[in-house]
């Protein structure tokens, strides 16, 4: 009895002292802390991931309802999505494909040109280094032409991830002169060089880079792209693509209807792709 009456005082004296008072004050705080985070972030999830649901979801019908209204202004028609199969290398870039599903996909013809616009995107990387990256796009069809690979590069447009196959080894960089090669880079197959410098001419060139700078213009098969590497939301930058698509066909559409022949043979001649 005495020893368990002398472990009982150790016992209280221990618990009792200024120490022990001290260590168990910090564990409450930090007992209550930790249950005060866990109810906030229950709070904060609760309320976060319903905001989150309604900003998607509300920008996905904003920008469905922004494509369908420039689609009537215009006398074009829209679809919500579509699968098609694209011949650019900017289709070519991530994973997958290049049978791509693209949404809010406007449709029609200016002149006797089928043209499309529409977004796409493409992602690169798995897990948490996946990385996906999105584009308004603006498609004219002439179906008489088999264009070589031709890109003008705004060089305001960011370069895609490491799998970017904008200049190959058999493309060629063209000299535009410094007052566009602080704007654009221009690249095409070699051997093409002439003929792609009656298409970019200085007339073009002076235009796209005072109107028209953020855009890249890629030809490729019986396709021209014009694309912006973002979602485009704006009137006026809508238009801004437009306006580059009816300039393309207005100043070089004769144009590139006579290079045809020239197209066709250089092809044979050097074995094209």
């Amino acid at each position: 009895m005495q020893i368990n009456a002398q472990s009982y005082l150790r016992l209280e004296k221990i618990l009792f002292s200024k120490k022990t008072k001290v260590v168990f004050v910090v564990f409450v705080i930090l007992l209550l802390l930790l249950i005060f985070t866990i109810r906030i972030y229950d709070l904060l999830i609760f309320i976060f991931l319903p905001l989150v649901a309604y900003f998607f979801i509300k920008q996905f019908i904003d920008r469905k309802n922004f494509m369908m209204k420039f689609a009537q202004d215009n006398g074009l028609d829209f679809e919500f999505s579509k699968t098609i199969d694209f011949p650019g290398r900017l289709f070519s870039l991530g994973n997958g494909t290049s049978t791509k599903t693209i949404l809010n996909l406007i449709h029609g013809r200016y002149k006797e040109y089928p043209i499309k616009i529409f977004h796409y995107n493409y992602s690169v990387g798995s897990g948490k280094n996946r990385r996906t990256y999105h584009f308004t796009v603006c498609e004219v069809e002439i179906s008489e032409l088999d264009f070589p690979f031709i890109l003008l590069k705004s060089n305001s447009m960011m370069k895609h991830a490491s799998t970017d196959y904008f200049g190959q080894d058999k493309d060629s960089e063209i000299n535009i002169g410094d007052e566009f090669q602080k704007v654009f880079t221009l690249y095409c197959r070699n051997e093409y060089e002439i003929e792609v410098l009656q298409i970019f001419n200085k007339e073009l060139l002076s235009y796209l880079a005072t109107q028209a700078h953020k855009f890249s213009i890629e030809f490729s098969k019986n396709k021209i792209y014009i694309y912006d590497d973002h979602i485009i939301t704006t009137q006026q930058a809508m238009d801004e693509m437009y306006m580059v698509l009816k300039m393309i066909i207005d100043r070089s559409g004769e144009l590139l209807k006579r290079l045809r022949d020239d197209f066709e043979s250089m092809h044979e001649f050097y074995n094209k792709d």
